[in-house]
């Protein structure tokens, strides 16, 4: 079991988000995982050739990125 849980691991860990205009969106992620879907706080990933899905969340936001000077 844990030889698979570090598997799904890997996979969350190699996806990467930007940051465009205040909001994430999917930057790059493992040749194995397609994007299903999108929302407020997290993205979906379809694992190919597997009847499963794993959820990545978004980093934290720091707002005060942007802030206005």
């Amino acid at each position: 079991m844990a030889a698979v849980t570090h598997m799904y691991k890997q996979y969350a860990d190699s996806v990467s988000f930007r940051i465009v205009k205040g909001t994430y969106e999917v930057y790059s992620s493992h040749p194995h995982l397609s994007i299903c879907g999108v929302g407020r706080s997290a993205a979906l990933f379809k694992v190919l050739k597997e009847n499963r899905v794993i959820k990545v969340y978004y980093p934290p936001l720091n707002r005060s990125l942007y802030k206005n000077t």
